[in-house]
């Protein structure tokens, strides 16, 4: 019983790590592209 709390909490915890993970992934794309742009705007 106990077992099985624990493991279906770790899978709980290493889906939302991995959510969060890629959360931050897309925040980094989304830096990066603004950056680019803003690379080819300047004169």
């Amino acid at each position: 019983m106990n077992i099985e709390k624990n493991r279906y909490e770790y899978r709980q915890n290493t889906i939302l790590c991995f959510r969060n993970a890629e959360q931050s992934f897309v925040r980094l794309q989304d830096v990066l592209s603004l950056w680019i742009l803003m690379q080819l705007a300047k004169p």
